[in-house]
This record gives structure tokens, C-alpha cells and sequence, in this order.
């Protein structure tokens, strides 16, 4: 159960992500979702946004990873709550748009 709860966790941030404008790259389902920054000062930026609003990450830079292919790394349980997940998109949405990571207008979508 808890495996199955987490990767549905994982799935629906990543998309709640995706649809906010990041580029997250998972290409299995894992819950651990990369998101793709690209600069290294813009990943190293993003990370202390988010963490800042009380959100913590793993940022990966050179030579962690490939110039040019800075990543935020989100690590999700299965103890994640849907409020949690909340609050990471929002986190996610205020720090994209103060770094013009995404586009002005685009906020987390209202869940139910």
C-alpha cells in the first residue's frame, strides 16, 4: 500500500510541476522527481528559494551532473499528505516566479 501511495504521490507532483511550467525529467516512476534547471546558479537559487519557504530539496550541480543540466531533486514518501503536496507546488510557484523560472500568470492548479 505505502508503495503504491507514494508513486501516486510522486506522479501527481511531478504533473502539478509539469503544469506549472517546470520540466521535471523522471523517465521511470520513482519517488524522487528531478527538475530541471539547466544554469548552476539558477538551480543553486531555486534550491535556497525553496528552501526558504520551508521546502527541502537536493540541488545537483556540476560535476554532480552535466553542465548544463542543473536539477532540484524532490524526494516524496508515502507519508506526504495532500496539504504537503500543496504547499510544495505553491512553493514551487512562488519561487519559479520570482526567479522567471515560469510565467507570470501560471499558479498551482485548485485540487479538491
Amino acid at each position: 500500500e505505502r508503495r503504491h501511495r507514494v508513486l501516486a504521490t510522486a506522479e501527481k507532483l511531478g504533473a502539478e510541476l509539469n503544469a506549472l511550467g517546470f520540466t521535471t525529467t523522471a523517465r521511470s516512476r520513482t519517488p524522487a522527481i528531478p527538475v530541471l534547471v539547466g544554469d548552476t546558479r539558477l538551480c543553486r537559487r531555486l534550491w535556497t528559494e525553496l528552501f526558504n519557504e520551508g521546502v527541502f530539496t537536493n540541488a545537483l550541480t556540476p560535476p554532480s551532473v552535466p553542465e548544463g543540466q542543473a536539477l532540484v531533486r524532490v524526494g516524496v514518501t508515502a507519508a506526504h499528505t495532500r496539504l504537503q503536496v500543496e504547499r510544495i507546488v505553491e512553493a514551487f510557484a512562488n519561487a519559479g516566479h520570482r526567479l522567471k523560472l515560469i510565467e507570470p500568470g501560471r499558479r498551482p492548479a485548485e485540487t479538491t
